[in-house]
């Protein structure tokens, strides 16, 4: 059959030299009219041997894997698996060969290719949604969403308490880390302000229900100095429904990293250790960590894709208290049968009609209204006054 399919070749061209047109040979022989011209274009290259089929293999072997590397990442996944809470992907694996000093440190492509052979990968079936629908304050991705949450309290060594707040980009999933000494809203004002400087500046900061983040419940119309400072800067914060952390799912993923391969597995003599392991696992995590929502590239390379909205030059976190500047104020909430809709403690009455429907309750403080809107259409409204 070969053989055959090299005598037909060589019969093309020899009726193209003879004179034939190639449109006559190339339909004659059933063939179409990239083949003929391919086979030409071999011919006049001068090589005896051009209408023999070449091999196509590669000029150089693909560099294997070492195998004592491929033990080493099955060794490691079934010691996470056997690991309660434990994650067990490509990143936890590829960060515990980074504390184990592999070098060079294989790719989650590779990392994944070694577990599939090993048989360690079983595939999922496609995500389903399900549930009530639930509110898209991004406008369909046009508009920057950061989420940030509050690690702690945790203990170093001796005992000595700390906090963390760690904030992520959405559009790149970059993240920065910020150890502080307390939860006070001034100090998550400052750590923000440190993120700012690093991330840019978002349209939307999406935020939990800790008082750190909104103030006080019991003075729920203050709004606290992190609130102040969004407002300030044009920064939209929206604060997820009430124990639903999942809301903030990109943050709390990565804070299960962190707990698990960051904090619980060393031992941090000082604030000066903390905060130099933790520059070095965020500068891991954003240059190394690859994610399949971005088509596996790391935060750091996607990030230099994307333009960002810089802090004003020379902008510190304000140590005085902020006047309330006028914005939004976004809070996602659950309505159940009672009606109530929670706005930092304050119960407020809503129409029935909203009942078992994710609502967005907005602030906005230029007008002193409160906007209650449902799929994105405003639906109750009411006064909505500010301390001065």
């Amino acid at each position: 059959m070969g053989r055959d399919r090299e005598q037909e070749r060589q019969e093309a061209v020899q009726r193209f030299l003879g004179g034939e047109a190639p449109v006559t040979i190339y339909r004659a022989l059933g063939r179409s009219k990239p083949w003929f011209f391919r086979w030409l274009h071999r011919y006049r290259e001068g090589i005896s041997t051009w209408f023999r089929d070449r091999s196509h293999r590669p000029a150089r072997p693909p560099r294997q894997t070492p195998a004592v590397i491929a033990r080493q990442v099955v060794a490691i996944r079934k010691h996470l698996e056997a690991t309660r809470y434990a994650q067990v992907g490509a990143g936890a694996i590829q960060w515990e060969l980074h504390r184990r000093g592999v070098r060079p440190l294989p790719g989650f492509w590779t990392i994944n290719r070694l577990l599939k052979h090993a048989g360690c990968i079983q595939r999922r079936g496609p995500y389903i949604p399900k549930g009530v629908p639930y509110p898209d304050l991004t406008g369909g991705g046009q508009r920057r969403l950061h989420q940030a949450d509050l690690v702690g309290p945790r203990y170093l060594q001796g005992g000595t308490r700390f906090y963390s707040l760690h904030v992520m980009d959405l559009p790149t999933h970059r993240v920065k880390l910020t150890p502080t000494g307390t939860q006070r809203d001034e100090a998550m004002g400052a750590a923000l302000v440190a993120a700012w400087h690093i991330l840019g500046v978002p349209d939307l900061l999406q935020l939990d229900n800790k008082w750190s983040f909104f103030g006080s419940p019991r003075y729920p119309r203050a709004l606290g100095q992190v609130i102040r400072l969004c407002l300030q800067l044009g920064v939209e914060p929206v604060f997820i429904p009430l124990r639903e952390p999942w809301r903030n799912g990109a943050i709390e993923r990565f804070q299960d990293l962190y707990d698990k391969k960051f904090f619980r597995a060393q031992t941090f003599r000082d604030y000066r250790h903390l905060g130099r392991e933790s520059a070095a696992f965020e500068a891991f995590h954003n240059t190394q960590h690859r994610y399949s929502v971005l088509q596996g590239r790391t935060p750091a390379t996607v990030a230099r894709t994307l333009a960002q909205r810089a802090l004003p030059a020379g902008f510190t976190a304000p140590r005085h208290r902020l006047p309330v500047y006028p914005g939004r104020v976004h809070l996602v909430r659950f309505i159940r049968s009672d009606r109530v809709l929670d706005v930092f403690g304050e119960r407020l009455r809503v129409p029935r009609g909203l009942v078992y429907h994710y609502v967005v309750a907005t602030i906005r403080t230029d007008a002193k209204r409160l906007v209650v809107s449902l799929d994105g259409t405003p639906v109750h409204e009411l006064s909505y006054e500010l301390p001065g």
